[in-house]
């Protein structure tokens, strides 16, 4: 009897060795994991170290910032308006986009103008032609009357002939510059260097010459004209740091206003 009790007791003491240790790992097990959940924590936060880098000591100019508060103006602002009607064929530029000066804008359907500057070179041929012709008449009528072999009329007459025909064939050219005029007009180019605006007449649209309303506008930002309302320069030092001071006076400013800009029409 005593012997089964003691097995009772010692088999008692057994669970209650085993229950304990279970217990033990369990929280040990918890210990290190809670451990290692914080040790990334910790790896993050030394390899956020921001590093250094060696340079050469130099001298330069600090840069110094204006900010202001203003009002920006272009300029100058042109307005392009078409010389001749007809029809709009081609855009060659995007709305917003820089042009420079001379860079070509629109053309007009050319193809009449170039037509009437045709005629206009053969009818100055043709006049030309005559005008050859009649002076040849002239002069040879000028030999003939200082022998009495025609009338003194009869050479006025031709050199009359060939005096009208010479003015004749001055108005034929000034017909053939203008007409080459006009085709020029079909050839829209950019007065300034500068930004397009709003594009107002799409192509394939018939324009009328000489329009109250313009096809675009172009504006010229450089230079440009800045109205100061409030200044504060500011400066960096060379440690990464701004400093302020007050604006310059006014008669010193760099923002002073200059004068209106102009607005021109092409």
């Amino acid at each position: 009897m005593h012997i089964g009790s003691r097995l009772l007791s010692r088999s008692g003491v057994g669970r209650r060795g085993v229950i304990a240790a279970i217990l033990a790992l369990a929280i040990l097990g918890i210990v290190i994991h809670l451990v290692s959940a914080n040790k990334p924590e910790k790896a993050r936060g030394r390899e956020a170290v921001v590093p250094v880098l060696a340079g050469m000591v130099g001298q330069k100019d600090i840069p110094v910032q204006l900010l202001a508060i203003g009002k920006v103006e272009p300029y100058a602002t042109v307005s392009i308006k078409i010389r001749v009607t007809g029809e709009l064929t081609q855009v060659h530029f995007r709305e917003g986009q820089e042009v420079k000066k001379g860079d070509l804008l629109f053309t007009i359907d050319p193809r009449p103008y170039q037509a009437a500057l045709d005629e206009a070179q053969a009818r100055l041929e043709r006049d030309t032609a005559l005008l050859a012709k009649a002076e040849k008449d002239a002069e040879r009528y000028s030999q003939l009357v200082k022998g009495d072999y025609v009338s003194a009329d009869r050479y006025e007459q031709a050199r009359s002939s060939a005096d009208a025909l010479r003015a004749t064939v001055a108005a034929d050219k000034a017909q053939v510059d203008s007409a080459r005029l006009q085709l020029g007009y079909c050839y829209i180019r950019s007065p300034l260097t500068g930004r397009t605006g709003s594009l107002l007449i799409k192509q394939g649209s018939m324009i009328k010459a000489n329009e109250d309303t313009g096809m675009m506008d172009i504006a010229q930002i450089q230079p440009i004209y800045v109205s100061r309302i409030c200044l504060m320069s500011r400066s960096t030092s060379p440690s990464g740091r701004s400093r302020s001071r007050p604006p310059p006076p006014e008669s010193q400013s760099p923002w002073r206003r200059e004068p209106s800009p102009s607005s021109t029409t092409r």
